[in-house]
């Protein structure tokens, strides 16, 4: 994997080249496609945290060139969140809280380009938030769902900061409109960021907790039960709120047993869901 990405900066003198950035960026952007691919499905996961910059870099260098490209921005906005929350935000939150914000700026970036969706980060008030997101479409879930995920993760490493919290209503219109265009997508994500939305914020700012369970069933009922992160954010945001230890253990327990990458281009989160749950098992203590 590491071997595949290396490849790509060849392809980076092609585009000095008068005449050949156009086939430079089609070609490489298929490459990077596949090799995004390749290291969702990778469970060495030190390889794969070694492997993500080179990554990075390289969607980097090929936007530099073609900004506008929808393709490369989402492909872009989805690393950098990925890269934040499976190996920043747990030991480097600062850090993994800007790059968050990198990861919602390149999607605000091809929201941008939407005809029908350009006005909705502009938009001064809620109700004009929401007239402008009954516009989406399913084939704008991508670009909504990476925005809002990056922006979830800002959020949350945040703290109490008054101008963080005042985003959250429309993060939390935007999850849902994804939900409903597209419950599916990313493994249910929209099901899961509710899900933590609502089991970690206190009532007076939204939270539900029998509403989080909800969205954290939902969630393994479309994945089959299969995606190991789920139950590990149930763990860690619902069964600590409502103080169920028994609950905490059993989720926790029955991620370490399961086999990682039942589902296509799960693998990696899956094991790196395995080492958090290994983790939090011994910190088991410090919740209850």
């Amino acid at each position: 994997m590491l071997r595949a990405l290396q490849r790509t900066w060849p392809l980076a003198f092609l585009l000095m080249a008068p005449g050949c950035k156009p086939l430079a960026i089609h070609i490489s952007e298929g490459f990077l496609e596949k090799g995004r691919s390749a290291l969702d499905e990778e469970t060495d996961t030190r390889l794969a945290q070694d492997a993500f910059p080179a990554q990075l870099e390289s969607l980097k260098a090929l936007l530099a060139n073609a900004p506008n490209n929808k393709k490369l921005l989402r492909l872009t906005s989805q690393a950098f969140a990925g890269y934040a929350f499976l190996f920043l935000d747990d030991v480097q939150p600062a850090r993994a809280k800007e790059i968050y914000e990198r990861a919602s700026q390149y999607a605000a970036r091809s929201l941008a380009l939407n005809h029908r969706l350009k006005n909705l980060l502009g938009a001064k008030t809620l109700p004009e938030f929401q007239a402008v997101l009954r516009k989406a479409r399913r084939g704008d879930v991508p670009d909504l769902f990476w925005y809002g995920f990056g922006q979830a993760g800002r959020i949350r490493l945040s703290g109490d900061s008054p101008d963080a919290l005042a985003d959250l209503p429309k993060i939390v219109l935007l999850m849902k409109r994804v939900r409903k265009l597209d419950e599916s997508y990313y493994f249910a994500g929209a099901d899961v960021v509710l899900g933590v939305y609502y089991a970690s914020k206190p009532r007076m700012l939204g939270g539900n907790p029998a509403e989080a369970k909800d969205h954290f069933e939902r969630a393994e009922e479309l994945t089959h039960h299969a995606f190991l992160m789920t139950p590990v954010l149930e763990a860690r945001y619902y069964a600590t709120t409502v103080q169920d230890r028994a609950l905490y253990k059993r989720l926790l327990s029955q991620v370490l047993e399961a086999k990682p990458g039942v589902l296509p281009h799960a693998g990696l989160a899956d094991q790196v869901a395995k080492e958090k749950a290994q983790a939090m098992l011994k910190k088991i203590n410090d919740y209850f």
